[in-house]
């Protein structure tokens, strides 16, 4: 596997991080990372979907890595987790030994990010930033768009979340480190209260699994 889906699994699955996102409805969410000097033809910025429902149900997927030869996919239903390989019809197992066993999907954080950054999760922006937030939203033009932006801090570290005020949906989400831009991503696509669809997380059947170890 490569070493972002490592790294995945350990933030997909790292219990409890203080605060709990957990979607009452199924959410569909599509991003596409747009952070400045990433090759906008590059996998990375390449869109990704995800779905989740409540603290358990989890669902990630991918576009295909041609450079490595993988189709990524990940399906949780927590405890289980499941790192597949659509190309090569291959996945592992893993069994999340961190209880209280929630499904977490950060939006923009990587391992080393602080909590305050892995906290922000898809599904749940808006509620986050209100809590950390401390001004009200203020007004933001993008993509000729007239939108609102709530800004909220901790340390070095700053999140900002624009939304749609007419639909209360994520636009666009960034994080700075001191006063950098470390990532930006844009919503391509926010769905919620979607008629939950339990076998998006049930792994695909007719393909051989390994037990990670």
């Amino acid at each position: 596997m490569r070493a972002g889906i490592v790294v995945a699994v350990a933030l997909l699955t790292s219990g409890d991080t203080g605060a709990t996102c957990g979607p009452e409805h199924m959410v569909k969410v599509v991003i596409r990372n747009a952070t400045p000097g990433l090759d906008p033809n590059s996998f990375a910025a390449q869109p990704k979907t995800f779905y989740r429902l409540g603290t358990k149900y989890g669902r990630i997927e991918e576009a295909p890595d041609r450079e490595h030869g993988i189709h990524g996919l990940m399906v949780v239903s927590e405890p289980d987790l499941w790192m597949i390989n659509l190309r090569s019809k291959t996945g592992q197992h893993f069994v999340d030994t961190g209880a209280p066993y929630h499904f977490h999907a950060p939006v923009l954080a990587g391992a080393d990010d602080p909590e305050f950054v892995k906290a922000f999760e898809v599904g749940c922006e808006l509620e986050y930033v209100k809590e950390k937030s401390s001004s009200p939203p203020r007004p933001v033009t993008m993509n000729g768009r007239t939108l609102e932006s709530y800004v909220a801090s901790e340390g070095e570290y700053q999140l900002v979340l624009v939304i749609d005020p007419a639909t209360q949906k994520p636009f666009a989400a960034t994080v700075k480190k001191g006063g950098k831009i470390v990532s930006f991503i844009r919503y391509l696509e926010y769905e919620t209260e979607l008629t939950p669809d339990l076998a998006l997380f049930t792994p695909p059947s007719a393909l051989t699994y390994t037990e990670a170890k």
